[in-house]
Parts: C-alpha cells; structure tokens; sequence
C-alpha cells in the first residue's frame, strides 16, 4: 500500500476496514520457516478456535511491488495484514501471514523461494495444530498474488524441499500483476515496463527476463482453481494482466472464477480481504469452503 493508504483507512475506516479480535493464545508469532534464515523468512500462524478440527489452512503472500511491504505493516494503527490473519481463523480457516526476502537485497527467484518455504513449513506442521494440509489454500494481493501464482504452478519449487503441490487445493489472487509480462495489451493500456524492468531485468538478460519471471508459462495441465479478483477502479492494467491468467488457465482445462469489484481500488483490496460481508472476504471464503469440500487433488 502507497503512504496516502493511511489518510483512506484512517478517515474511512469504518467503510473500508473492520478490526478483528482473536486471543493471543491463538496466534503463532514470529515462526521461521527456513532453519538459520532472515528475520523476513518468518511467518505468523493464526489458529482457529481449539474446537475447529481438520480446518483448511491459508497462506497469505502481501504485496508491495516485490521491494517492499512485511506481515507486521500498520497503516492508520492498524495491522492490516495480521487482520486478514485473525479475520479467517476468526472463520475456521488456519492462516498463515508470511514475510519474504525484498528485492534488491536477493534475486528475485529467491522470493519464490521463500514463500515455496512457507508454505512447505505449514503443510509439514499444520497438523500439530488440528489443520488439514491436504487442503492448503495460497492469497496473495499485488505481488503476493505473482508469486503465490508461481509458487502453486510451478511444482518444482516445493517438491525439491519436501512439499506437497498436489495438496495446494486452491489460489486466489487479489489486484495481481506480473502474471504474463511479456504481454504488450498490458502495456498499452499504461503499465509500466520500467517499473517491472528495473526489479527484474537487472538480473537477466534483456531478452529474457519477461518471460522468465512470468507465471503463464507454468501452467500445467489441470492447474488448481483459481480466483482472480481486481478492483473497477484499478488501473486496467490489473484487469488485463486477470484475463491473460484466467484465458491461459482455462485453456489448460482449469477452473477459474474471475471477479472485477465494484468500486474497488488496489489499495483498499488488502482490508476488503479482512472485512465481514463484503464481496471481497465474502467470495474468498465460499471459494475455500468450494475447493476445500473436494476430495479430488488438483495435480
């Protein structure tokens, strides 16, 4: 979220954000999910309430233009992330609200890395907690979203680590860009290639950093369902870049379900993911209690 963020929740609160309560009892905080890693490769693990059994669990990736951005971030006082962490538990969904390493600092494939970790680290624990890792969930918002995307699609990453792709049973990608940057529509519609340029290109080559930080090209057959969901009022670039994924899985025989909400913009999405009864937090919690109820694994 951009600084003026925190004049919106601060004066708008009421209508864009609701706080929600759970008891620190319930709160796994500060867990590292990479032995002898960063102190960004850590992760606060939200609980449902102890007679929850078998509950899914969510992994949620933030954004912040891959260089910036933490699961601890207030704006207007309010931890914004951890409340999309209480606000699911609060619902019977185990969630998991993950830091990751920051471009430039690493390349920007240790970022997939690391949420590759995350979620590894989750499905190898959960169960202590009374969770189902067999029903693992991954949201991202922004490029939380490109990289939660990757990591469902691009198995390799958790099976060299001991993870469970087969187990991810849904994706739900809030405002996402970098789905496909080779995409030209995306740029003519104002999207700025120097912006994607100067946090990806300075690692690769010219002619291939497009397509190699790209999640299109993952794409398997029968890929996990996908909820994609953008605001009316982001820039159409975020609507573009959710048509190309959604064509692109669609054509690989998958179920993706896309929602361009009203009114929305890429800033107010993060605490529309947290607020009750609103269409934001309403379709991501029927679309895990959809994918969730399935038995059939997704790879």
């Amino acid at each position: 979220m951009q600084p003026n963020s925190e004049l919106v929740l601060r004066f708008l609160k009421p209508i864009f954000y609701r706080h929600v309560h759970r008891p620190e009892s319930r709160i796994l905080r500060d867990v590292a999910y990479v032995a002898d890693g960063s102190e960004r490769q850590k992760l606060d693990f939200y609980l449902p309430d102890t007679d929850v059994v078998d509950w899914p669990v969510a992994v949620f990736v933030h954004g912040g233009g891959w260089s910036a951005g933490d699961r601890k971030m207030q704006v207007a006082g309010e931890d914004i992330y951890g409340n999309i962490g209480r606000y699911y538990a609060d619902n019977g969904i185990g969630c998991a609200v993950i830091s990751y390493r920051l471009l430039p600092d690493v390349h920007w494939r240790a970022q997939f890395e690391d949420v590759a970790a995350a979620v590894t680290w989750v499905q190898q624990y959960v169960g202590h907690y009374g969770g189902d890792a067999e029903r693992t969930i991954l949201i991202g918002h922004s490029a939380g979203a490109h990289l939660s995307s990757r990591v469902a699609l691009d198995t390799e990453l958790m099976t060299s680590i001991g993870g469970r792709p087969e187990h991810v049973r849904g994706v739900i990608c809030a405002s996402g860009a970098g789905f496909d940057m080779v995409d030209e529509t995306t740029y003519q519609l104002g999207a700025d290639i120097e912006y994607l340029r100067k946090r990806f290109g300075q690692f690769e080559s010219p002619a291939d950093w497009q397509y190699e930080a790209s999640v299109v090209q993952f794409i398997r057959s029968d890929p996990p369902p996908f909820l994609i969901m953008y605001g009316s009022l982001e820039d159409p670039g975020y609507g573009r870049q959710a048509e190309v994924l959604s064509t692109a899985l669609r054509g690989a025989g998958g179920s993706v379900e896309v929602i361009a909400v009203p009114g929305q913009t890429h800033r107010r999405m993060v605490p529309a993911l947290s607020k009750s009864g609103g269409p934001v937090a309403d379709a991501v919690l029927r679309f895990i209690a959809e994918v969730s109820a399935s038995n059939t694994p997704s790879i």
